[in-house]
This record gives structure tokens, sequence and C-alpha cells, in this order.
């Protein structure tokens, strides 16, 4: 036997707790009305999970707690507890021998599950039960009046009770379960866009991050090198020409010394050296002189330029005047000839090239900006330059007397010159010979002088090395100081070439202070973590993509099964259902088929056109013997009792349950057809375990035990068990 017993304490009319051993094929339950025959099978719904209050026929929870009576009190809790037989591994899912569920409802209305006395979800009690095709609505549990609610009920409602004893039920619920799934995956997939969506936009700014650290560190090996060959170049620059300007700097300061012996030795006696600077004397007051009336002449020759500049502007003025009505100021003419004239006082005698260029550029200047105005000039009378050139005839007289005083002064400085060349002379020897020394001791000074200013260089760049190591300790963090090999090279001793290198040095260094030193740990942890998480969220979007059409595939494969199972189980039916139809009615025809059913869609606008939903349902088609109804409804309630069933009972053939409960499925029987009845029972009872509420004589004889209900003083229903054989022999 697959059910073994049932257990009820506290649950509605069972106040005690009473067991109900089902040890025999067929189990019939007997009582008076109101004994509590029906609160059995509802308790059997109870157990095996059923959540309508009104199909358990109360309000409430709490409706289902013993409420107690004149003499005793109410029970805190319902319980019920079925015990299965699983040693041959019905429940597939079960490890255990005894499958044993229990439920218990407290008053609060709180409902708890056990599965072999562990605490489960009543979602993991349905799977089970839904793999075995029993569930608390199933068609092997028909309470009393539940017969002819297959007919009673629409061809959609109808359809589903065909599928649920099919044993469809097991395959929709994972059919159910794979499209909340869908749902529920569908709506990760957009959260965990989302937020994808909001980790690669940070995730993008702290690549950029870390793409600048990369090339910043890149950078900085690049600097590394770079540092160490200036290191090494500049380390051999500065000891290569550090010894070798020592060394020339000691052999020159040697040489100075000798010269300077020597030129001791070689100067002029002081009586020659007396005469010769007495002649140098005169020849420089002569020159003096001659350099005044030179100066004087000057002044003059610019004087009779300014006048006959200004004689000239005053002519052309006046011819300007009367050709264009222009004119220039006479005061800014004047103004820049005293630039001029003055820049050009300035710089007569000067021999530097560069002094002479940029007095020609002044005097540029002053001519273009001289040009460059355009003011009105005032028109000057014909007096004004008879005026200029009496002052020219004046100037040029003046200019007369200097240059015979200038003819005089040359005449005395050739004679002093003379004078001094036959002094001269007379010490040419030894002023060769000065001349010589001296000159190479010029040139040993301008040695020594370079030595010590490549010196002073050298040790600048030492100190500019020595800065260097310190920035290069601070910007990258290492030190960058080689050791010199005597063997290595000298191919880098020029000062341009390691300024050539060092400007690429500091390129280098101007790159990475622009792009940054580098990332602390923090963000470099922080981009690995967001890039994994990015990865993460993406490989999680992909499976969730691929565990959708996954779901879509199990729904699909589970659809053909269904239908597939469905439609070779109505078939099946109809052989069976026909055949017990026969049986019941001595005869006739019974059928189910597949009908369409159209279902309005609800509209929310009233102006739009009702909408259908087409859906598949069944219907019941029969023809009694010898009577000419074919609806349902024609059909009398022993009739409507009788179609319901034999088609239950065609639907357990095909798919025998492991139990089943009528409860009171004989109520409406005459005494021929409750024969017929008895008789399909005994059939039935090959295959499934039955349990019988009933009044009729007819179904209790074809019971192995029979459980007698009834109610004590206290309000309680009591149980009294005996087997058939024993009860006849009582009877006897």
């Amino acid at each position: 036997m697959r059910l073994k017993s049932l257990t009820l304490k506290g649950f509605k009319s069972f106040a005690e707790k009473k067991e109900i051993v089902f040890s025999d094929k067929i189990v019939a339950i007997v009582g008076p009305n109101g004994s509590g025959k029906s609160n059995i099978t509802e308790s059997f719904r109870f157990a095996l999970g059923e959540q309508s209050m009104k199909i358990l026929r109360s309000k409430k929870g709490e409706d289902l707690i013993y409420h107690g009576h004149q003499n005793t009190s109410s029970q805190d809790n319902a319980n019920v507890k079925l015990v299965f037989n699983n040693s041959d591994g019905f429940f597939s899912t079960v490890n255990f021998n005894e499958l044993i569920i229990d439920r218990t409802v407290y008053k609060n209305g709180e409902n708890e599950y056990k599965l072999n006395g562990t605490s489960v979800r009543l979602r993991d009690i349905l799977e089970i039960l839904a793999r075995v095709n029993i569930g608390p609505t199933g068609h092997h549990i028909i309470s009393q009046g539940g017969a002819d609610r297959i007919l009673n009920a629409t061809p959609e409602e109808r359809k589903e009770m065909i599928e649920d004893g099919l044993g469809l039920k097991h395959l929709q619920y994972k059919k159910i379960e794979s499209e909340k799934k869908i749902k529920r995956t569908t709506e990760n997939i957009e959260k965990a866009t989302g937020l994808a969506r909001e980790v690669k936009i940070h995730l993008g700014f702290l690549e950029k991050q870390v793409n600048k650290h990369k090339r910043a560190e890149q950078l900085k090996e690049e600097l590394i090198e770079a540092y160490k060959y200036f290191f090494l170049i500049q380390k051999k620059y500065i000891s290569h020409w550090t010894e070798k300007y020592n060394k020339q700097l000691f052999h020159s300061k040697n040489i100075d010394a000798d010269l300077s012996k020597k030129i001791e030795d070689s100067k002029l006696s002081k009586e020659l050296t007396e005469i010769i600077q007495e002649y140098k004397n005169k020849n420089i007051k002569v020159e003096n002189e001659l350099s005044e009336l030179r100066q004087e002449k000057d002044k003059i020759s610019r004087e009779l330029g300014r006048l006959e500049g200004k004689k000239e502007t005053r002519f052309e003025n006046k011819l300007d005047t009367d050709q264009n009505n222009l004119y220039l100021k006479t005061k800014d003419v004047l103004e820049a000839h005293n630039k001029v004239f003055k820049i050009i006082d300035l710089h007569t005698k000067t021999t530097d090239l560069d002094e002479f260029k940029k007095a020609v550029c002044e005097i540029k200047d002053i001519l273009l900006t001289l040009s460059n105005k355009d003011e009105e000039c005032k028109q000057e009378s014909q007096e004004e330059i008879l005026n200029i050139d009496k002052e020219i005839e004046e100037k040029k007289k003046e200019m007369a007397k200097i240059e015979e005083k200038e003819s005089l002064c040359i005449k005395n400085s050739t004679d002093i010159l003379k004078g001094q060349e036959e002094a001269i002379k007379n010490a040419h020897i030894k002023e060769i010979q000065m001349l010589d020394l001296l000159s190479k001791k010029n040139k040993n000074d301008r040695e020594i002088s370079d030595c010590n200013r490549n010196i002073d260089q050298l040790k600048r760049d030492l100190c500019e090395y020595n800065q260097e190591k310190t920035e290069c300790m601070a910007l990258v963090g290492v030190e960058c100081d080689s050791v010199v090999s005597s063997s290595e090279e000298m191919d880098l001793l020029d000062r341009e070439k390691i300024y050539d290198f060092k400007k690429g040095l500091e390129r280098l260094k101007i790159r990475l202070e622009e792009i940054g030193i580098g990332l602390d740990d923090s963000t470099l942890e922080e981009y690995k973590t967001t890039k994994e998480r990015c990865e993460f969220l993406e490989k999680e979007i992909l499976d969730l993509r691929e565990s959708i059409n996954s779901l879509k595939e199990t729904i699909s494969r589970l659809q053909s099964e269904i239908d597939d199972k469905f439609k070779k189980g109505v078939a099946s039916i109809n052989k069976e259902f026909e055949k017990l139809f026969n049986i019941l009615f001595d005869g006739g025809t019974a059928a189910i088929k597949l009908i369409k059913v159209q279902k309005k869609i609800k509209s929310f606008d009233e102006g739009e056109d009702p909408k259908f939903d087409e859906r598949i349902g069944i219907d019941i088609v029969t023809s009694l013997p010898q009577k000419k109804i074919k609806e349902l409804e024609q059909l009398s309630g022993g009739e409507r009792s009788l179609v319901s069933i034999a088609l239950l009972f065609s639907l357990s053939q095909i798919t025998p349950p492991a139990f089943m409960v009528l409860d009171e499925t004989d109520a409406a029987l005459d005494e021929a057809n409750s024969k017929k009845y008895g008789d399909m029972l005994e059939s039935m009872a090959k295959t499934t375990q039955l349990i019988v509420v009933t009044h009729n004589r007819e179904t209790m004889s074809r019971a192995d035990v029979i459980y007698g209900l009834s109610v004590n003083q206290k309000g309680s229903s009591t149980l009294l068990s005996v087997r058939f054989d024993d009860a006849v022999k009582i009877a006897k």
C-alpha cells in the first residue's frame, strides 16, 4: 500500500489525536451526518497543501482548529500528518523509505510544513507531489458533491482538470517556473545592463587614469635610462676635462713665471723711456688740439649742412605749398637733423662695427619718423631764405680759418712723429724683444684665464650634476648614478653634444610632469576591482541571456511534451470513457473533444472594438441509449453522477494515482448502479488505493476495512475500525 496512515489532531472536529491506518486496498469511512467524515477528506487536501479556505469550508486558518465544547477547551493548533510508503523509490526525489508530510496551522494563521520532521517550504512539498501526480486539488480527491464539478466546469477548467489527471501538472509547473525565471532573468539583465553601463562609465574614467599611469611609468623608465646615460657622460665629461684643465693650468702658470722674469730683464732704460714718453705727450697734445679743431670743423660742417637743409626745406615747402598745400614744421626737421648729427658726433671715431650699425639704425628710425609725419608746415618768406644764405657765408669763413689751423697742427704733428720715430728706433731691438715676450705672456694669460673659466664652468657643471641627481631621486625615486669605467669610449666629451642630450632629457621630464608621476595604490586597486566587476557583469549578462535561451528551449520542449501527452491522453481517456459509459448506461456513446473558446479581452477604451483571445477547452459529448439528449444540462442528477464517475474513473485508469479519496460520489446512485459502481471500485483497487466515504451499503460491502465515525459527549469525532470479514461474522 502506498498510503500508510493519516493522523489528525486538533483539526476541525478531531480534538484528540486520531490515526487512520490504510493497510488495505479499499478503506471505507462511514458514520452519521455531522460526525466529521468530510473533515477527513478535507484533511487530505489540507496536508497536501491546499490554500483555498473555501474548498476547506472555512474563512480563515483559525477556523480549521478545534474550538472546544462545553466541557473541553479549544486547541492551540491543528495538525494533519500523512505517511507514505517509499521503499520502492516511488517518490524519486526523496531518499527515505517513508515520506511523512506534516502540516500545522496556528491561531495566528501561520502555517508550518514539515517533511520527515524537517521544516520545509510549501513549494518543496508541491514539487515532490507533482512528480507523482498528487496534489491538493487533483482528481484523486473528490469531495462531497465534487463529482459533478467536472461537468459544471467551463471548457478551459475541464482542460486543466484533464491535464492535472494526466499527470501533466509537474510539467506545467516547470513551464510556469521557467516563464517566471525568464521574467526574473530579463529583469536581472536590465538591472545588470544598467549597472554595467554605470560601471563602464566609471571604468572609462579609471582606464584613462591607468593609461596615463602606464604612459607615466613608460616615460619614467625612459627617463631612468636617460638619466643613467646622462650621469655617465656628465661624469665622464667633468672628470676628463677637470684633469686636463688642471694639468694645463699648472703648465701655463710655470710658463707665466718664466715670461715675467724675462720681461723684467728686457725693460727699456729710464732715460730712453722718458724721451719716448715726452714725444708721446707732445703728440697727444697736438692730437688733442687737432681733435678739437676737427670737432669744431665737424660742428661747422653740421651747421652748414643744417642751414643748407633748412634752406632746401624752406624751398621745397614753398613748392609744396604752391602745389599741394602740404607743410612740414621747421621745428621737427631741425630736431631730426640735430638728433642725426648728435648721433654722428657720438660715433665719428668709433671703430666698432656693431655700434656703427646701431647708429645707422637710429638715424634710419629718425628719418623714417620724420618721413611719416604729415604735418602742415608754415610758409617761410623769401627773407628767411636770404638770412640762411648769410649764415652759410659766415660759417664758410669760419671753416676756412679752422682749416688753416688744422694744417698747422698736422705739420707740427708730423715733426713730433719724426722725433718720436728717431727715439723709438734706438730702442727698436729691445722693443721687438719686449713685444714678443708680451705677446707670449698675453697668450699665456689668456690660456690661464680660459683654464680658470673652464674649471669654474666644470665646478658649476658638477654642482648641476649633483642637483640633477637630487631631482632624479625625487622624480623617479631611483638612484641613477653609474660607475665610470676606464675602458668605456669617451665619445661624448663635447659640451654641445651633452647640452643637446640634456635638452631631450628636459623634454622627457616635462612630459612626465604633464602626465603626472603616477597613481596611488587605491586607484589602481579600484581600477582592477571595477574592471573585474565590469567583466563579471558582462559575463553575467551573457550567462543570463544564454539562460533565457535555454529556458525558452525548455519551455518549448515542455510545451511539446505537454501537447503530445495531452493529445495521447485524450485519446486514451476517450477509449476508457466510452467503455465505462457503456457499462454504466448499458450502451450509448461518450467522448471528450477539444474545442476553441473565444474569450473577450478587457479593454480600457470604450470606443475600441472588442478583442478576443482564442484558447483551447474540453467539451463532453454524450449520447444515452434510447434517449435523444445531447446537452449535459438535460441529464438527471443520477445520470450526471454516472457521467462524472465514468469520466473520473476513466481518467484514473489512464494515469492511476497512488490513492483516491471518494467522498459520497455514490450518493445519487440507485441499487443497480451502486452495484456497477462497486464493481468499478474493485477494478480500480487493483492499481489504486481507495479511501471511500459512503452511506451506500453496496459500497461498504466492497471495503476491506471500515472506519466508523461518531461524535462523543465532548463534541469531538471518534473512530472505530473493523475489518469487513469480521463484521460479516459478527452479523451472522
